[in-house]
């Protein structure tokens, strides 16, 4: 029967090796991973984008908190896309994109590069309500992020729901009420709202384009040399002055916009004089 002190030993030295083992593991597991990406972007950088993507997942395997191995294999899978190809190679590229992007920011979700390639190749392969659904989620877990809000009001435009995004562009607005561009953005929209759609009745038009007015009026107090909310308010009574159907409220809002269009005129030119100026005095030092 083994002493007490050998058998101590025998513990200790088994605990060593165990050690050893998983420190060997490790190691060799990032050595893998460096060769693999090292080969990967070897690969990527002449073009070869399906060996590229090979040799991402072989580090994925070996290191599966690798950042950049999935934003990489995401690019080369949309280097490989052909956008509005509905081959099966090509659903499987922009998948496997979308996948790798979303991989990305489960470990770095404050990325905005890597949002943008998300996007990117959400909109290009007409996955848009993905790329909705991944930053509602977003937005649940962090309500008061403006980028968040930003995306997705964008993203609702895109796909031509103005209503939807007019309500997260309103959320915006809450999150920054002395933002003059965060309500520029909402009278924008809303002129699109009408501008686009002929269907509307006559209420409904004209609660939109007041809508406008109101938002573009408060991006002007809070920004008054805003030319664009100027251009924008005079393109919106154009819109009423259109659909009304009353000759002499036709004249009076192509008056009113007429006047606006001079003041944003005026305010364009002016900031294009001071400019100038300012790259003139750079010049000069």
């Amino acid at each position: 029967m083994p002493s007490g002190s050998s058998a101590g030993a025998g513990r200790a030295g088994l605990i060593v090796l165990i050690v050893s083992v998983a420190f060997g593991s490790a190691g060799c597991g990032f050595f893998q991973a460096r060769v693999a990406m090292k080969e990967g972007n070897a690969y990527y950088n002449t073009k070869h984008y399906e060996e590229a993507v090979e040799r991402y997942k072989q580090v994925l395997e070996a290191d599966p908190t690798y950042r950049d191995a999935y934003t990489n294999m995401g690019l080369a899978y949309l280097a490989l896309y052909q956008p509005g190809s509905t081959h099966e190679k090509d659903i499987a590229y922009s998948k496997g994109a979308i996948k790798a992007f979303k991989d990305y920011l489960a470990l770095d979700p404050d990325n905005e590069k890597v949002k943008n390639y998300f996007v990117e190749i959400c909109q290009k392969s007409s996955n848009t309500e993905e790329a909705i659904q991944f930053f509602e989620a977003e937005s649940q877990r962090h309500p008061d992020d403006v980028k968040t809000l930003i995306i997705i009001g964008n993203l609702y435009a895109k796909i031509g729901n103005i209503d939807e995004a007019l309500n997260w562009m309103e959320k915006r607005v809450k999150a920054e009420p002395n933002n003059a561009e965060a309500y520029y953005t909402i009278g924008v929209n809303c002129w699109a709202r009408s501008f686009n759609h002929m269907d509307l009745s006559l209420e409904q038009r004209y609660s939109i384009l007041d809508r406008g007015l109101a938002a573009l009026d408060k991006a002007i107090e809070l920004k008054p040399d805003s030319y664009e909310s100027y251009t924008y308010k005079n393109l919106i009574l154009r819109q009423k002055g259109s659909f009304d159907p009353s000759p002499a409220q036709r004249l009076i809002y192509g008056q009113q916009a007429d006047q606006l269009l001079k003041k944003a005129m005026e305010l364009q030119n002016a900031a294009k004089q001071a400019a100038a100026a300012t790259d003139s005095k750079a010049e000069g030092k």
